[in-house]
């Protein structure tokens, strides 16, 4: 398993320096000694109407390193029991917490974690709650979107030959009356 370092300050005003001038962020991570990537996800997050600012991105990675992980408290797991109950979706539960508390609370995936993880004081599974229960749950990755699309389509750029090679009224002395 690799091991991953987080930027220092100076590393950090290397990289203001260097996204001044136009250089490739490939570049700039050689400059720097980081991989591309972390250059790419660090201008990503960092960057202010197009600018990146070492100092403010420095104080950004401190305030996320300080902050709390969340804990399952007592009034949390009652506020989602209490939503599952009135047959709330997860996602629904977290939205509502956030907007009460003015903060992101929990987030759904959480509250799918301590769903399959818990039981209720009667011994049946938290699932039951769910509006579609599964035992397990299955996450929609890597599937492809299906509706919407034309089954057999042409793209337009292959058709662009095809009016010209086609019926053609002029050809057959066809007539197109308007209104």
């Amino acid at each position: 398993m690799a091991h991953y370092a987080q930027l220092i300050l100076q590393q950090r005003y290397q990289i203001q320096a260097l996204t001044q001038h136009p250089i490739l962020q490939k570049q700039i991570a050689k400059q720097v000694g980081v991989t591309p990537a972390t250059i790419s996800r660090e201008l990503a997050r960092n960057r202010l109407n197009g600018s990146y600012l070492a100092l403010a991105a420095q104080q950004c990675s401190g305030e996320l390193r300080q902050r709390q992980a969340y804990r399952l408290t007592g009034s949390l797991k009652e506020g989602i029991l209490k939503g599952l109950k009135e047959r709330h979706s997860p996602e629904r539960i977290s939205g509502v917490m956030a907007l009460e508390a003015g903060c992101k609370v929990i987030s759904h995936e959480a509250i799918y974690q301590f769903m399959y993880s818990q039981n209720t004081a009667d011994g049946q599974p938290l699932t039951t709650y769910l509006r579609i229960r599964h035992k397990k749950r299955y996450k929609k990755r890597g599937q492809l979107e299906k509706r919407g699309s034309i089954p057999n389509r042409v793209s337009i750029d292959r058709t662009r030959g095809l009016a010209k090679t086609s019926y053609c009224r002029s050809q057959h002395g066809g007539w197109s009356l308007g209104k």
